[in-house]
């Protein structure tokens, strides 16, 4: 990044790009938050032109924690980054591009007939012009996003970059190389844009109808509404277990401040990721709970102190249910 770039960013925002970057290992391009992504579609349609005569392949890369995290884990470390090395993320590229690939055929047979009701879902959906990936839903904008020219010459190499998938039912990155080939051979797909849950892949033209609704799909769908629904219970759990230890403390009368910090420190931590899939008004209902048990704790009005966190601690206990996403609800 050139220092215009870097100007205003925070800092944390900051440490997460130059980390991308640096993990993506060739030349990046930083794009802001804008609320169009014409410049994005743009910078996008010429570097194929420009890959194609140089033997790149572009991706739109949002900047995004958990993409970073998937990026680490594949090279051996654990989610916190312990364990990682740049050799080790390279030995694991090119161990996966020496990898013959799997048979994909298989993967690609029609789930089940395509229905007038799923015709109509499509007509609805209309025409995408750009990439759903890059997008932030809280703020309504795009997020920070890298223009990345990755090194390899076919679009379905790209996964040895940007591997993603591999829980529970969702395929792998080597599945998901099989996968593009295919696509990309039979339609012209190409992996266009990428986030830690949303794969876009751009195509000269629509693919048939009947081949929008394929085991992939699915498999990738099946994958991530598990991961979902195990993230969120785990998240919660955790904090529902510290927001009881406090409450305990609280009714035996001997809370402090330290212990009200050390809940605040952690649900600030975890509220930053469960935006993705708990709403606005939610996370902010839990944060308004908390800050008047924590209020209340330090001026020791203890009574008070309970009633809010027996509220607090319903919530962390409905909200992963209220929020679970179902996969019947796409099929």
């Amino acid at each position: 990044m050139e220092a215009r770039d870097i100007k205003e960013i925070d800092a944390e925002r900051l440490e997460l790009i130059r980390q991308m970057e640096q993990l993506l290992s060739c030349p990046c391009r930083l794009f802001r938050p804008a609320e169009e992504d014409d410049e994005l579609t743009e910078a996008y349609r010429e570097a194929r032109q420009r890959g194609a005569a140089r033997g790149f392949t572009p991706v739109l890369v949002r900047c995004d924690d958990l993409l970073l995290e998937s990026i680490v884990e594949a090279a051996g470390a654990d989610t916190e980054g312990e364990g990682f090395s740049q050799r080790a993320l390279e030995d694991f590229r090119r161990s996966l591009l020496a990898t013959p690939l799997p048979e994909a055929e298989s993967l690609f047979s029609p789930v089940r007939a395509v229905t007038g009701a799923d015709r109509a879902a499509m007509a609805e959906g209309g025409e995408l012009a750009g990439f759903s990936a890059c997008w932030d839903e809280r703020t309504g904008h795009t997020d920070f996003v890298l223009l990345a020219e990755l090194p390899v010459k076919n679009p379905w190499e790209v996964f040895a970059w940007l591997p993603m998938g591999g829980w529970n039912a969702c395929p792998g990155p080597l599945e998901m190389m099989a996968m593009a080939k295919v696509w990309a051979e039979r339609y012209g797909a190409w992996p266009a844009a990428v986030s830690h849950d949303t794969l876009d892949f751009a195509l000269p033209a629509p693919a048939p109808e009947a081949d929008c609704l394929t085991l992939a799909a699915v498999a990738v769908c099946a994958g991530f509404f598990i991961f979902v629904d195990l993230y969120l219970a785990n998240e919660f759990e955790e904090f529902r277990g510290a927001v009881d230890t406090l409450y305990e403390k609280v009714e035996e009368e001997n809370a402090n401040s330290g212990d009200a910090d050390a809940v605040r420190t952690m649900w600030s931590a975890k509220k930053s990721k469960l935006h993705m899939f708990i709403p606005h008004n939610d996370i902010s209902y839990v944060d308004y709970r908390l800050n008047e048990a924590f209020s209340y704790i330090y001026t020791q009005d203890y009574p008070l102190a309970l009633a809010n966190l027996e509220i607090v601690k319903k919530m962390a206990e409905n909200l992963p249910d209220n929020y679970r996403l179902k996969l019947e609800n796409i099929l």
